[in-house]
């Protein structure tokens, strides 16, 4: 099991290269003392210079801290040739980085200092690299964004889902909520006991998560973010559930704390009409949505949605049987009684398409 994170002092050896501001930083030895809030990162924030003014006629309205890896230099390519050209990020309103732990060896650590240095948008985290330190990742993700961000909303999203900036903007603009969490909510998702979003009972031993959103890009509010941060938060293995739990949490110590958990339609595997975010796209598929996008077209999806789990195997058949059984549990939860066969269609739906 994970332990649990608590007061430490960590000396980083390996030189961390941190950007804000267009400004790239380099912070050879740095000693971050404190616990899992805000103020725990104050020795390293004289390295980080603070967000630059905006001294356009729009206010800056959302962060957008992009999880990647080091071995990830195509998607990040493909990233900065597509949405990050979009005019929301272009004149302000929108500012997106990189987030990258550590590499393995010190080769790839070169190579993506250059990187950092040369496009001077990627935020090097003290973190191991892995979807078993996500969760922690993504906890440093959100300390430097209190740290060092002042927009009022910051979201995480994964290196390979598009935004729809020209709906998420407006749609943030007139949200009203002190606390928001937006996303594509799971009011109720099972525990799974297999594969790779398996949760150790050690760690969390409950049938369900609490409400959280898919972990391929959710939207916080800057406010609820810091108040999150204000204490040791207890990290899952998963870490959209990790956020979740931590809101369920929260709201536990003070009933009277109030979160708007607001719904946006997207697609888990692929892209279709409507969505708000498009997840686990395709390489080049970002690269075909922008070229459909310069040309105003009013359907920018490209090729077809990605099948999530292998069809073709035994194996890939017996996870479905044990991915539908969870998701009838769902079911019984969250709507009541419906027929089996309802939650099998759905689930195996959703593979096929």
């Amino acid at each position: 099991a994970m332990p649990r994170m608590i007061a430490f002092r960590v000396h980083i050896q390996l030189a961390v290269w941190a950007l804000a501001a267009d400004q790239l930083v380099p912070a050879s030895g740095i000693v971050l003392a404190g616990d899992f809030a805000p103020q725990g990162l104050s020795r390293a924030a004289a390295h980080f210079p603070q967000a630059a003014a905006h001294h356009g006629k729009e206010k800056p309205v959302l962060f957008i801290g992009i999880v990647s890896s080091p071995g990830k230099m195509a998607q990040r390519k493909e990233i900065r040739r597509t949405w990050m050209q979009l005019p929301a990020v272009k004149n302000g309103v929108v500012t997106a980085r990189f987030f990258i732990g550590q590499p393995s060896n010190t080769t790839r650590d070169q190579i993506l200092r250059e990187e950092a240095n040369y496009h001077r948008d990627i935020v090097r985290l003290p973190v191991a690299e892995g979807y078993n330190f996500l969760s922690n990742k993504t906890l440093w993700l959100l300390k430097w964004f209190a740290a060092h961000r002042n927009e009022p909303y910051v979201m995480k999203l994964d290196d390979d889902a598009w935004p729809y900036l020209h709906k998420l903007v407006p749609l943030l603009r007139a949200e009203t909520a002190e606390y928001s969490l937006l996303g594509h909510i799971f009011p109720c998702a099972p525990v799974l006991s297999f594969g790779k979003w398996s949760e150790k009972p050690s760690v969390y031993n409950q049938s369900f998560y609490p409400t959280y959103a898919q972990g391929s890009g959710y939207i916080l509010s800057a406010k609820l973010v810091h108040r999150l941060l204000s204490k040791e938060q207890k990290l899952l293995h998963n870490e959209d559930a990790s956020v979740g739990y931590w809101i369920q949490m929260e709201r536990h110590a003070d009933p009277a704390m109030d979160v708007s958990i607001r719904h946006l339609h997207s697609t888990l595997y692929g892209c279709k009409s409507g969505d708000f975010i498009s997840m686990n796209l395709k390489p080049g598929g970002m690269a075909c949505m922008h070229d459909k996008f310069k040309r105003k077209d009013e359907e920018i999806c490209c090729g077809k949605k990605v099948s999530m789990l292998q069809k073709s195997t035994e194996a890939g058949i017996k996870q479905k049987k044990s991915f539908a059984n969870q998701k009838w549990k769902y079911w019984q939860r969250c709507y009541g009684n419906r027929t089996r066969a309802d939650a099998e269609s759905e689930v195996l739906g959703d593979i096929q398409d």
